[in-house]
């Protein structure tokens, strides 16, 4: 269960932002980069040594959640 750099999960973000184009629902740059940045700013989130793939995915679907309303579910479907 080794981490992953934080590129799989911007990708992630990424994706889940097409999907809900799709669906019709617009993710804004601002709300991107207040993910990314809260992200970058977590400890050891980057280290792929310190934090296991399942805490990181923990922690994207908290942040991600925060900012955008979407399910839990379809966040982790896109990981």
């Amino acid at each position: 269960d080794r981490g992953k750099k934080i590129g799989y999960f911007i990708k992630a973000l990424s994706d889940l932002r097409k999907v809900l184009e799709m669906r019709g629902y617009k993710v804004s740059d601002a709300q991107i980069r207040l993910i990314s940045k809260e992200l970058s700013e977590y400890d050891g989130f980057d280290d792929l040594w310190w934090i296991t793939f399942s805490k990181q995915k923990e922690i994207f679907v908290n942040v991600v959640c925060k900012y955008i309303r979407v399910s839990r579910e379809l966040v982790e479907s896109v990981l």
